[in-house]
Formats: C-alpha cells, sequence, structure tokens
C-alpha cells in the first residue's frame, strides 16, 4: 500500500498519520509533535480534523501541521456527498493506474537502488537527469539507448567490474593491441582508447577527447548530447554521436 493514494470521505476512517491522502504524500506534525506519546493523537483519523458542517477545522489543522501541510489539507476540497474514502494511483493525473506510470515507478524504485550501490556511486546528477528524462525519447533503437543507459549506469560487464567483483579473468583492453595493459573503464573503451579516439576524430563530428582526462564517461556523454541538442542539426548529431557508441561497443564486443 505504500505506492497509492487516497481521498477522504466525509466520515474519514483514514488515519492521519499512516496513511498517503493529502496528494498522494503522507503529512508530518510540527516539531513538537514528534515523538508524542497521546495515543488519542496517534489513533487520530481524518475525520476528526473536520467541522460538524463537513468543512475543515482549519485552526486545528494549523495547531497540528506546519504552514505548508496545512495549505495542502485546507486546499483539498470536500465532498457535498457522504462519500466513503477512496483509493487512487498518485502517479497520474486521473488517478488511474496505467502501465506506464507502473513501469515509472519500477524505473524510478531501480535508480534509486543504484544509488545505495557503491560501484554506481559514480553516477552524476546530469547522468541521473538524463536517464529519467530525455534518455528514452531520443530517437534511435531500442538496444542504443539501453547501451547508453548501462554505459552511463556502470552497469557494463567490462574488465573493472570484472576486477571489482575478484573474477579472475583478463581485464585489460582488448581494442588497444600489442602489449599494452590497460584496465577496461567505460572511460577507456568509449572515449579514451587510442582506436576510440581516432573513431572521434575521424567522425563528421570531429570530436577531440584528448582535454577529457579526468571528465567521468556520464558526464562526457551527457555534456555532449547536451551540446549537440542545440545545434541546428542536432536531430541528426544526436543520433550519429549516439552510432559511434554503440560502434565502438559493437568492436569492442567482437
Amino acid at each position: 500500500m505504500e505506492n497509492i493514494g487516497w481521498k477522504p470521505g466525509i466520515d474519514s476512517v483514514i488515519n492521519v498519520w499512516t496513511a498517503r491522502w493529502v496528494g498522494g504524500d503522507r503529512p508530518e506534525p510540527k516539531a513538537e509533535w514528534l515523538g508524542h506519546n497521546s495515543s488519542h493523537l496517534a489513533s487520530l483519523q481524518v475525520q476528526h480534523l473536520l467541522l460538524g458542517d463537513g468543512n475543515w477545522n482549519e485552526a486545528f489543522i494549523r495547531s497540528l501541521f506546519t504552514e505548508e501541510w496545512a495549505d495542502r489539507i485546507l486546499a483539498i476540497p470536500r465532498c457535498e456527498v457522504r462519500q466513503r474514502d477512496k483509493i487512487y494511483w498518485p502517479r497520474t493525473t486521473t488517478g488511474d493506474y496505467t502501465v506506464k506510470s507502473g513501469y515509472g515507478l519500477i524505473f524510478e524504485d531501480f535508480m534509486n537502488r543504484v544509488e545505495t550501490v557503491k560501484h554506481n556511486s559514480r553516477l552524476t546528477d546530469r547522468g541521473r537527469l538524463l536517464c529519467r528524462s530525455g534518455l528514452w525519447n531520443l530517437p534511435v533503437p531500442q538496444m542504443w539507448k539501453i547501451l547508453l543507459w548501462k554505459i552511463i549506469t556502470n552497469v557494463l560487464p567490462i574488465g573493472r567490474e570484472f576486477h571489482r567483483r575478484n573474477i579472475k579473468v583478463d581485464t585489460s583492453c582488448s581494442m588497444c593491441g600489442g602489449n599494452q595493459r590497460v584496465m577496461e573503464t567505460s572511460e577507456h573503451i568509449f572515449r579514451d582508447c587510442g582506436l576510440s579516439s581516432r573513431i572521434w576524430a575521424g567522425s563528421d563530428l570531429g570530436i577531440r577527447v584528448e582535454g577529457a582526462w579526468g571528465v567521468s564517461i556520464s558526464d562526457w556523454i551527457c555534456n555532449w548530447i547536451r551540446f549537440l541538442s542545440k545545434r541546428e542539426e542536432r536531430t541528426r548529431e544526436v543520433i550519429l554521436f549516439i552510432a559511434i557508441l554503440w560502434a565502438i561497443w559493437s568492436v569492442r564486443t567482437k
């Protein structure tokens, strides 16, 4: 019941403190009420915040809640008919569940979990913003979007991750050739490797990667997508940028 909201009826039995009844959120009391042991306060129901005529008891509400929460509660319209408490889905404007909003919740939960995982702590604010908003709307094939998401969230099966998990495999870059033993990281594969840097420089974008040392791959990709999106031929250049990332990964996997 953590992700549903409640619309209180006139004789609402919704618990004021445990239910999400204020726009899908659970209200919090003023600081002086925190830790208060009163059983009456703990069992307070929404109907106890109403006057006899069915309108909100503004004075009582403002004594319990901060100004922000009180204003939100007082903005909730009261029913003119004796309607029961109603469950609704707070992630859509209609209050009805949709598959899209459900997937959005799952993705948001995943991103929150990613933030708690140590090896994904390098996910930057820009990378997180791209993942949550613009990434899935980019005009490229779905498999390209998935690769982009994996790069930004550091979940690709590459040398650095094998090393971190103590998996005994060759963790050096397979594209460098010769006797070079460079640890395979996302930054190295997609930008700093000699082969990758030549691909970028020789493309129509003409990107030079020499000055990007020390910049995370997440920030580097997000900065370029944002920059290319502002240019006149933004759609073509953004597609080309992501296509090059896909091509580099295809070379690496082969």
